[in-house]
C-alpha cells in the first residue's frame, strides 16, 4: 500500500545501510497549525452566533466553511510533515517526497563539495535548522534539507561519511 515517510528495500542499493533518517520538525508547520486553530475558533463562534440568533438560512454555511478550512489546513500540515524524508546512508544522501507520486532525489558522497548548516534565532531556540549541500558541477545548492531537528548531528554524519569515502 502506501509507504509514507519510510524507505523500503527497493529504495536502497545492495549493501546500503541507513545511518540516520530525519523528517521536517512538526513545529516547522506551526503557522499552518495556528491558522487551522483560528479557523476552527471562527467556526465555533459563528456557529454559536447563528444558532443563538435568528439569521438568514444561507448564513448557516459560514461555520461549515471555517470548519472545512481548518480541517484542510490541519491535513496540509500533517501531509507536509509526514511525506518528506531525509536520510544519510552508507553511500549517499536521500530525499524522498510524495504519497501518490513518489520522488527520490539522491547525491552520492563523492559528488558533494560543501555541506553548510543554517539556523535562525527560532531554529537555535528549537534546535531546528537547514542543511545545504553543494554538489560538484552545479552552480546552485543541489540539496536542501529543511527544518530538521538536531541538524548538527545530521551534518556530522554526512561529514564522517564523506571522509570515509575520501580515505577509501
Amino acid at each position: 500500500m502506501f509507504n509514507i515517510g519510510k524507505l523500503s528495500d527497493e529504495d536502497l542499493m545492495k549493501d546500503e545501510q541507513i545511518q540516520i533518517i530525519q523528517y521536517p520538525a512538526w513545529y516547522s508547520e506551526i503557522k499552518t497549525i495556528i491558522t487551522a486553530f483560528i479557523s476552527l475558533g471562527l467556526a465555533s463562534v459563528s456557529a454559536y452566533y447563528l444558532f443563538t440568533n435568528t439569521a438568514e438560512q444561507y448564513l448557516y454555511i459560514i461555520p461549515g466553511v471555517f470548519l472545512a478550512v481548518s480541517i484542510l489546513l490541519a491535513l496540509d500540515a500533517w501531509v507536509a510533515h509526514k511525506t518528506i524524508l531525509y536520510a544519510a546512508t552508507s553511500f549517499r544522501i536521500i530525499k524522498k517526497t510524495g504519497i501518490f507520486r513518489k520522488q527520490i532525489d539522491y547525491v552520492p558522497y563523492s559528488k558533494i563539495q560543501n555541506v553548510s548548516l543554517r539556523k535562525g534565532f527560532i531554529g537555535s531556540v528549537l534546535d531546528m535548522g537547514d542543511i545545504l549541500i553543494d554538489v560538484a558541477g552545479s552552480p546552485n545548492v543541489e540539496v536542501k534539507i529543511h527544518n530538521i531537528n538536531d541538524p548538527e548531528r545530521f551534518q556530522r554524519i554526512l561529514m564522517e561519511n564523506m571522509q570515509k569515502r575520501e580515505s577509501a
